[in-house]
């Protein structure tokens, strides 16, 4: 039942989960977390400081979030109802895949669960496909106000996205800078903190 490493990761450090259903009759068990496995390696380095989720209704898109060190944090993000199309995009300058970005459909379904872990430097967001959906997060360190950033949207190119009036964005994420002027910062000083 525990969750493991998916193929299918477009973005250096970043791993794709999904774990099987535990189902009986009085309904499902998930375990999204051991001492062992995947997730554990994540944990290990990063501890997790904060757990959070939200639920958000269809079309609502939340992101590009991350933070600046020396706060930045890694998170591991799981749809626990509904389905999300998430998006990863790497914003650390040496990386194999800097500037790259990546769309993966997560959901918990009749037979898995998914989740993705997101390594510092990356910047994170979701697009809600469903009625709703509700998605928890496991973060290495605290939400810091003043080093909290974020790119626009835009900056994905993302076909998903090219119509932004008729997804819901909030203001303070239709106000993120653009991907030109997001400081360059390589992986070594995303890590310091």
């Amino acid at each position: 039942m525990d969750f493991e490493n998916s193929e299918g990761s477009s973005i250096e450090g970043c791993i794709i989960l999904t774990a099987n259903r535990v189902i009986d009759r009085r309904g499902w068990l998930v375990k999204p977390y051991a001492r062992s496995g995947v997730v554990n390696n994540w944990m290990s380095t990063s501890a997790v400081s904060e757990i959070f989720w939200s639920e958000s209704k269809s079309g609502v898109f939340r992101g590009m979030h991350l933070q600046l060190p020396p706060f930045a944090v890694s998170k591991t993000v799981f749809c626990i109802s509904g389905e999300i199309i998430d998006f990863v995009l790497d914003l650390r300058t040496d990386s194999k895949t800097y500037l790259k970005s990546m769309e993966i459909p997560i959901s918990t379904s009749p037979n898995h669960a998914q989740g993705v872990i997101i390594p510092r430097g990356c910047a994170h967001g979701f697009l809600t496909t469903t009625d709703e959906a509700h998605v928890l997060y496991l973060q290495s360190g605290p939400r810091v106000e003043e080093s909290e950033c974020g790119v626009h949207f835009s900056s994905l190119r993302s076909k998903i996205l090219s119509n932004a009036n008729q997804i819901m964005v909030s203001d303070r994420d239709t106000s993120l800078m653009s991907l030109d002027e997001f400081p360059p910062l390589t992986k070594a000083e995303w890590e310091i903190s």
